[in-house]
């Protein structure tokens, strides 16, 4: 508590999660493109130290789509850090054996080393000639 009843807590962005995306044949997928199953919770669970909210997505690329004789199935699972507002972890596979995974690691946070932002010691400056108009 502050002197006069008010309290203190840090205020959070309200960050929410992105909606699933696929890349797969040259092709973006988008969240909103029809195809996709409706999105499945994974819950929570903590990630590099930070807390993670799980989703995940199926979606069916029709055949013919890129060439495919037959429909193509891609699975999507993600996890989002409502703390940080960005993704921790994805990773995707699609019923032909082929599969991709994203991963945040090393995850440090508080306030960075004050000597990434120091000027060096050694550091001098130097006028250089003036342009004439």
């Amino acid at each position: 508590m502050l002197k006069g009843g008010t309290e203190s807590h840090l205020a959070q962005p309200p960050f929410t999660p992105p909606g699933i995306t696929a890349y797969f044949g040259g092709l973006t997928i988008g969240p909103n493109e029809h195809g996709w199953s409706e999105p499945e919770s994974l819950g929570e669970q903590v990630m590099e130290g930070v807390r993670a909210v799980g989703a995940g997505r199926e979606y069916t690329l029709a055949a013919g789509a890129i060439g495919n004789e037959k429909p193509i199935g891609i699975t999507i699972e993600q996890w989002f850090s409502p703390d940080l507002g960005m993704i921790v972890s994805k990773t995707g596979h699609v019923t032909t054996g082929g599969g991709s995974s994203y991963r945040l690691e090393h995850i440090v946070q508080g306030e960075p080393d004050p000597g990434l932002f120091a000027v060096p010691s050694d550091y001098t400056r130097t006028q250089g000639p003036v342009a004439s108009k």
